[in-house]
């Protein structure tokens, strides 16, 4: 997110950028970590690259609504998770 954030940013100050994190694990908000389902995400600490200022706010989204949400990606490391198997219904 950092990256991505600051090269918009850099194209267009004008970009509005969040963190999301997971409710159940929000370690940038609140410093509240958890357990939660969400896969690639949340791993209950802040990663040493990361950089508050980098961001325009950060959101909190529960586990349950963001197994709806998909990134730009192959999907292939999520096929063995309970995200691929709600894929389509």
């Amino acid at each position: 997110m950092r990256g991505t954030s600051e090269a918009l940013h850099a194209r267009n100050p004008k970009i509005h950028c969040v963190a999301v994190e997971p409710a159940e694990s929000a370690v940038l908000s609140v410093s509240d970590g958890g357990e939660h389902r969400i896969e690639g995400i949340g791993a209950d600490f802040v990663v040493p690259l990361w950089r508050a200022d980098a961001v325009d706010g950060t959101e909190t989204v529960a586990t349950e609504a963001a197994m709806v949400t998909l990134m730009v990606d192959s999907g292939m490391k999520y096929l063995s998770t309970a995200l691929y198997g709600r894929a389509g219904g």
